[in-house]
């Protein structure tokens, strides 16, 4: 087989519109689990805010330093979910 057959083999072998189409399909999807992990982050961060209120207010103030710590994080893993949709 010559050289030009593989090569048009290649590029022929899918239409354009339909690779495009598969291409919006996988963005959508990518975009709906990263949409999906936001949510989960924002929940789980005003979970261990209400923890570290609480820690503070019971005067525990080893755990609310633990919870701030992980509050922190959570904030940091979403802001690069966030980025993540915006690109």
């Amino acid at each position: 087989m010559s050289l030009f057959k593989k090569l048009e083999d290649r590029v022929h072998t899918i239409p354009l519109k339909e690779r495009i189409e598969q291409a919006l399909f996988r963005l959508n999807t990518q975009k709906a689990k990263l949409e999906q992990t936001s949510m989960r982050l924002q929940q789980r961060d005003k979970e261990m805010f209400q923890r570290t209120v609480g820690a503070e207010l019971s005067k525990d103030s080893s755990h609310a330093r633990l919870y701030a710590n992980e509050c922190a994080e959570i904030r940091k893993m979403a802001h690069i979910v966030l980025s993540s949709e915006l690109a």
